[in-house]
């Protein structure tokens, strides 16, 4: 069996054919798919332990949030999608490098958020209240400023310690 497959550094070692641009390697089924199941394995360990990541404790209003921190590109765009719930003091703080209009929706989720954009200063300056999980076409939820943290939060949360725009998120970075 002949495959097509890019040259990467798992092929080092094969004996190849080709012009540098595709390699052809002569593997046999078995080798190749070894090589692709261990591959999957790889990357489904890695979002494993990237998951397991950090966490910060997270004060506004003198509440504390126990927030994992989302500061990676997998991290932000995973979010919560793979839990079934959180508890009443629990979110997640997602970092980003730089400054903009953070967008964020609820495609995949499980249970309905309370989102809390802040600038660079930590200033909440836009939030959004019992954000529904959807499925299919979903509303983009886009910050009215440019932010540079976000706090996702149990539905209801924003309403039960009076959070508003002007407040401060007080926070460690790990």
């Amino acid at each position: 069996m002949y495959a097509t497959i890019e040259m990467s550094s798992f092929l080092r070692n094969v004996p190849f054919f080709g012009d540098g641009s595709q390699v052809i390697a002569k593997l046999s089924p078995f080798v190749y798919m070894k090589r692709i199941i261990n591959s999957i394995f790889l990357l489904l360990s890695t979002a494993a332990v990237a998951w397991a990541g950090q966490t910060t404790q997270v004060y506004i209003n003198d509440v504390a949030i126990q927030a994992e921190v989302a500061d990676s590109d997998m991290l932000r765009q995973q979010g919560l999608m793979l839990k079934d719930k959180i508890e009443g003091a629990e979110g997640m703080l997602f970092i980003f490098p730089i400054e903009a209009r953070h967008a964020f929706w609820m495609k995949n989720m499980k249970f309905p958020l309370d989102i809390i954009w802040a600038n660079k200063d930590k200033i909440v300056i836009d939030i959004k209240t019992d954000v529904q999980p959807c499925r299919g076409d979903c509303e983009t939820l886009v910050p009215a400023h440019f932010t540079q943290y976000v706090l996702e939060v149990k539905a209801g949360f924003v309403k039960e310690h009076d959070i508003k725009i002007g407040d401060v998120l007080n926070f460690s970075l790990p």
